[in-house]
């Protein structure tokens, strides 16, 4: 939504060139990637002039697959790339209530409509017609309250030991399961938690894969070579 945004309105023009090929996630294609985007930023350089940019200029061509899995634990979607859209343009979004209007002129779909609508009336002077906002911190507050995952009430711990597969391809689940391994800080350091890395692994995997990896003659000893045996039989059994 914003991300592209962020892209599609410089203040300065860019040179028309070929721009990078978006990322899926895959580890042979990041390498090309990231170089297509330096490339691409380097030459357009009076127009990527902050990180913010160029951070914001990589993350919007992370559209698919695990890259956007990795996007959305880096970003909490969509309020975090409002924020980010705002502080690239903070000449134009300079004060609280356009700071406020611009976040709620995307909610346009589902429950947001609903809460735009209730927070629109309940700050409306009928009388003057003049809105009362808020500050924008209380707003921020109200925002997060309101929409926030009822899974972010249970620690990074807990969410690791009811990580399932489910639809997730293999290659996803990899991916979740390391951020979260990172998240709560667990180390592969020694036997003892690679054994139970493994083990957490092996729960969350779907059974017909556990049970192919039980079955292999490899029989591995680190999470590492885990998820390595499990790319192995996925790619000659499927997921």
């Amino acid at each position: 939504m914003v991300d592209q945004q962020m892209i599609d309105a410089p203040k300065t023009r860019e040179l028309s060139l070929s721009k990078p090929t978006p990322f899926n996630g895959e580890r042979f294609k990041s390498k090309k990637f990231l170089q297509e985007c330096i490339l691409y930023m380097g030459i357009n350089k009076d127009t990527y002039d902050t990180e913010p940019k160029r951070i914001a200029f990589i993350l919007s061509y992370m559209q698919e697959g695990n890259a956007v899995i990795w996007k959305q634990q880096f970003s909490k979607k969509f309020l975090q790339e409002c924020i980010l859209y705002m502080g690239i343009n903070k000449d134009t979004y300079d004060t609280e209530p356009k700071q406020i209007a611009f976040i709620l002129s995307y909610m346009q779909e589902g429950n947001a409509v609903v809460w735009k609508q209730q927070f629109v009336q309940n700050k409306l002077n009928l009388d003057t017609g003049d809105i009362d906002l808020p500050t924008y911190r209380e707003f921020i507050n109200k925002f997060q309250k309101a929409f926030k995952p009822e899974e972010e009430d249970i620690d990074a711990l807990d969410k690791l030991k009811m990580l399932r597969q489910k639809n997730l391809t293999a290659e996803q689940l990899v991916t979740m399961f390391k951020l979260l391994v990172g998240e709560v800080g667990m180390s592969n350091d020694s036997d003892t938690a690679n054994k139970l890395l493994i083990k957490m692994f092996k729960m969350a995997l779907n059974p017909a894969l556990v049970q192919k990896i039980i079955m292999s003659e490899k029989k591995p000893t680190k999470i590492e070579e885990c998820h390595d045996l499990r790319q192995e039989l996925s790619t000659r059994y499927g997921d």
